[in-house]
């Protein structure tokens, strides 16, 4: 008997547009589930609106108990959580940390910069993947 494994579930806040919600399309893309996090209601919804594997979460990423019950209502919905993409408030210069240096991680990476982020930090247990960060708009 095989035992099917279930999918990787994603947090991404800020993903009613932009960056964010090109991040989730991307999870969306290899098969995550994607709890898909904004304030902008009415634009998550429009965002949301025919895709499987996502769930609009209208939540304030600024206000503490917002936050604990979105994590509540997404590992009710999935069990569980696998990735947390931060996106909301990600303009021209702000400052981006990037865990994990891999194919999301570099997108991820493009995106902050298309949007013009002052600062790109890359973070990654594989000095390796240093020169790739760098190669797509990591600054530090």
């Amino acid at each position: 008997m095989t035992r099917s494994t279930p999918p990787l579930t994603a947090i991404v806040t800020g993903a009613a547009r932009g960056i964010g919600l090109a991040t989730a399309h991307l999870f969306l893309s290899k098969g995550y589930r994607v709890a898909m996090v904004d304030r902008d209601s009415d634009e998550l919804h429009r965002s949301t609106h025919g895709l499987n594997n996502a769930l609009a979460v209208v939540c304030d990423v600024s206000h503490e108990q917002a936050v604990a019950q979105m994590v509540h209502t997404v590992t009710q919905w999935a069990s569980r959580i696998d990735v947390l993409v931060n996106t909301a408030g990600v303009e021209a210069g702000a400052t981006v940390i990037v865990f994990g240096l891999g194919g999301i991680g570099l997108n991820v990476i493009q995106g902050a910069r298309l949007v013009g982020a002052g600062k790109i930090i890359g973070v990654d247990i594989n000095p390796d993947r240093e020169a790739w960060g760098r190669r797509f708009g990591m600054t530090d």
